[in-house]
């Protein structure tokens, strides 16, 4: 478990099992830092990190592929991501997210998906799934493709807690062929 990560890069493919990422496993902060390489797993992947506390500036342009779940363009698990952007494909069984597959509580802003995502599952074009009541979405749009299911949304694929509490979303939008919505 690193502490801090700044200023990292990854060019070469990485294949593991669980808490898989471009730069960290698993890490308390990753900022300044970019994923340009293929990440595969059977769960808890993501471009940057398998497993992060939150990620700042960080870019993924590496295809990035779950065997079973949990799977994020930069984390599949993360508390806060924010100016992180994913321009890379995200596959494999949900939660899938553009940004984030599952985020636990915090903050996710002014970050963004182009990237297209595909598997069987939740499905959230910004965010997979919410399992705190407290957390923001704002700021951030997704320009990926998504599959038409019940458990796939542009932006959020599911919040799964009993109270709403302090959830939002803000300012976060869907661009589907060049048109906002």
């Amino acid at each position: 478990n690193n502490y801090l990560l700044t200023l990292c890069m990854n060019k070469s493919t990485i294949n593991g099992t669980s808490y898989v990422g471009g730069i960290a496993g698993q890490a308390m902060l990753v900022r300044y830092s970019s994923n340009m390489a293929e990440i595969n797993a059977t769960k808890i992947v993501g471009g940057i990190g398998g497993k992060l506390q939150e990620a700042y500036f960080c870019q993924n342009t590496g295809v990035v592929k779950a065997l079973e779940a949990l799977a994020g363009g930069i984390a599949g698990i993360c508390s806060s991501a924010l100016k992180s952007i994913n321009l890379a494909s995200v596959t494999g069984h949900g939660p899938l997210g553009g940004i984030v597959g599952k985020c636990v509580g915090g903050l996710i802003k002014n970050s963004y998906n182009t990237g297209s995502l595909s598997g069987k599952g939740i499905i959230g074009g910004v965010v997979g799934l919410t399992t705190q009541s407290s957390y923001e979405i704002t700021d951030c749009y997704n320009g990926g493709e998504i599959p038409d299911t019940w458990a796939c949304d542009p932006i959020l694929g599911r919040h799964d807690f009993e109270a709403i509490g302090n959830a939002k979303i803000e300012s976060s939008y869907y661009l589907n062929g060049g048109d906002l919505q």
